[in-house]
């Protein structure tokens, strides 16, 4: 799972092209990581932890928030969901783009 959140964090800092719900599909991955925490060992979470933190740093940067309404006309956000499906990729291409365009959300 920390794979795909870091391959995700990737394909946004270079301008993601997929669909919406191609895109929708990878934080999951990151809830995923969140739910699985508390699970882990402290030694596993001490080994994990700096690459985690830099992939949401790396999130972060590459993306805006707006409080889940640019992902949120395509798929459920939620109050209680993580603070990743509050952003949106500040670099879109392709069919993201024109998606999140025609939904006239920015």
């Amino acid at each position: 799972m920390l794979a795909s959140w870091i391959r995700l964090v990737s394909e946004v800092e270079r301008g993601y092209d997929a669909t919406v719900d191609d895109y929708t599909n990878y934080p999951t991955c990151r809830d995923w990581l969140a739910l699985a925490w508390p699970l882990l060992s402290p030694r596993v979470q001490e080994a994990l932890r700096a690459e985690v933190e830099a992939a949401d740093e790396r999130f972060v940067a590459c993306t805006d928030d707006d409080g889940g309404r640019a992902i949120g006309r395509y798929f459920r956000v939620e109050a209680t969901d993580g603070w990743w499906w509050r952003r949106r990729p500040t670099s879109t291409a392709g069919m993201l783009a024109a998606e999140l365009a025609a939904s006239d959300v920015r």
